[in-house]
């Protein structure tokens, strides 16, 4: 008789069930794993049909719910076994779409129908129903599909708003938590539910394993080191993963050019040396030598990153007085239009000062054409459409100065009048429950973070910020709690709460209740 075959719906209840030694409840799988109850009690008879042979079952019986029957000793090897076996994976159509978008973009030659149907895997006809939809999504981004009769299908546009493009579809689906543990670590053999619930990242794990991720990652933080930055997790991660991608798209035939407005002898002799360290590192790294373009590219990622300064809600230095009169006069034009329209007005001056470096920056990326990355573009359009509208409108009137301005940069500017208007109402705080807060992608989403805690949460005490990288070596004796931005932090010694950097009602009330469950009266 025929072994069936496992889908990947039905391998996570298994895993759920795997670590539990007693009942549970299908409702609580279900929350668990994101699924309906009656999904899950759909697939229990499935499952029943595959542990049978291993002398295994899942037992149910009204208000006792389901637990899984197995000797001690036969459920390590079970685990092991549902490492190897082969298993029907089933993809919801959103992340089949990123699936599709994740093989087109990560390889630079054409893919026939046949072989992206049997990678997928897809029939033929939904294939080409979700490459006219990737098609649309593409071209929002200037690139396309180009097709080639008996050769097959490749994105074409500009190399690097390919790169740029999967970075962030990378960044997209995995958390940076699990990006962390790949380039640290490598991937880890250990199965978890989510990675058989979400297809799509263990699909771009095993491929993301072949990369040199742990190069990249000795790259970006010596040169981290040599220009003193402090990089956010979210920008270290995204340029770890740039070269990464630049290495594969390089060997595949893919290289940068020189950005119109480069001149190398406007260099720093420290920025002359960086573009050294770079093609050394490469060299060293692959044995052979990367083009010129790619390490001055990579160089201008690095000096057009967005600041990531300490913002713990202390009063800042007020030393640094901008140098730059066209950044400046910016800050104020946007500064004055937006409180004109919106009502904002920006009169904390470190937070002014702190936009002006923004600003300078910004400017920086627009002249070369950098993309920057934005994970909260969607929460400022939708939760503050009024400093949305206004901020999208002064930039429009600058004219082609500022012509064709991204989303995400409007959005991470938006950002600072939504603070502004938060530090307004900002109250004392008083002495609480103490809590880290950490926030990957830094900058203005930390601050906006905690100066929100303050205000909606006022008795916390926010002992520390730190980034993902330095929670590791975080004193957590004295810390009730991690509030996070990140998804997938799991700590053995203190409750890990995962919120928005603008902290809605349900964030708030989530905390809450999980202060006054822990004893707290909040």
């Amino acid at each position: 008789m025929m072994d069936s075959i496992l889908t990947s719906t039905q391998v996570a209840i298994l895993l759920e069930l795997q670590q539990r030694q007693k009942p549970v409840q299908a409702e609580v799988i279900a929350r668990r794993l994101g699924l309906s109850a009656g999904v899950v009690r759909y697939n229990i008879q499935a499952i029943n049909s595959w542990l049978k042979p291993r002398s295994a079952r899942i037992v149910s019986r009204p208000n006792y719910g389901y637990k899984l029957e197995i000797d001690e000793s036969s459920r390590q090897s079970l685990l092991e076994e549902l490492c190897r076996c082969k298993v029907q994976m089933v993809y919801p159509p959103e992340e089949r779409r990123k699936r599709l978008l994740f093989e087109l973009l990560s390889n630079a030659d054409y893919q026939s129908l046949d072989r992206l149907a049997e990678r997928l895997p897809l029939s033929k006809s939904t294939l080409l129903r979700e490459l006219s939809v990737v098609e649309a999504w593409l071209a929002e981004r200037q690139l396309f599909l180009q097709k080639r009769p008996r050769r097959g299908t490749r994105v074409v546009g500009s190399e690097i708003v390919i790169r740029h493009t999967l970075v962030l579809l990378i960044m997209e689906t995995l958390s940076e938590v699990v990006l962390f543990r790949l380039i640290q670590w490598g991937l880890s053999e250990r199965l978890s539910g989510d990675l058989f619930l979400h297809p799509i990242q263990r699909d771009m794990l095993y491929v993301l394993q072949g990369w040199d991720l742990q190069g990249a990652m000795r790259l970006a933080t010596r040169l981290e080191r040599m220009l003193s930055l402090r990089l956010s997790d979210s920008r270290f991660l995204y340029l770890v993963l740039y070269w990464a991608i630049s290495a594969e798209r390089f060997l595949q035939g893919q290289i940068v050019a020189l950005p119109p407005d480069y001149r190398e002898a406007a260099l720093s002799d420290q920025e002359r040396q960086v573009i050294h360290t770079i093609m050394t590192a490469y060299r060293q790294e692959r044995g052979y030598e990367v083009p010129y373009a790619e390490a001055v590219v990579f160089l201008l990622e690095l000096f057009s990153s967005p600041p990531n300064e300490e913002e713990d809600g202390r009063e800042r230095e007020q030393g640094e007085a901008p140098q730059d009169s066209r950044v400046l006069s910016l800050a104020n034009r946007l500064v004055e239009q937006v409180a004109h329209q919106a009502g904002y007005q920006i009169q904390n001056q470190a937070l002014l000062n702190h936009l002006v470096k923004h600003i300078s920056k910004m400017l920086f990326r627009f002249k070369y054409g950098l993309p920057v990355e934005n994970p909260f573009a969607d929460d400022v359009i939708r939760s503050y459409p009024d400093i949305w509208q206004a901020t999208l409108e002064a930039i429009q009137s600058f004219g082609p100065e500022l012509e064709g301005l991204s989303r995400e940069e409007i959005a991470f500017l938006a950002m600072y009048f939504v603070l502004a208007r938060q530090l307004e109402s900002n109250p004392k705080t008083v002495r609480a429950p103490r809590v880290v807060v950490v926030c990957p992608a830094g900058g203005i989403s930390v601050w906006m973070l905690v100066s929100r805690l303050r205000t909606e949460l006022p008795y916390l005490e926010i002992a520390a910020n730190v980034s993902l990288r330095e929670l590791a070596r975080l004193d957590k004796s004295n810390v009730d709690a991690i509030i996070t931005t990140a998804r997938n932090i799991i700590d053995k010694d203190i409750p890990v709460i995962c919120v928005s950097p603008f902290l809605n009602e349900d964030d708030v009330l989530r905390i809450k209740s999980h202060f006054n469950l822990w004893g707290f009266n909040v």
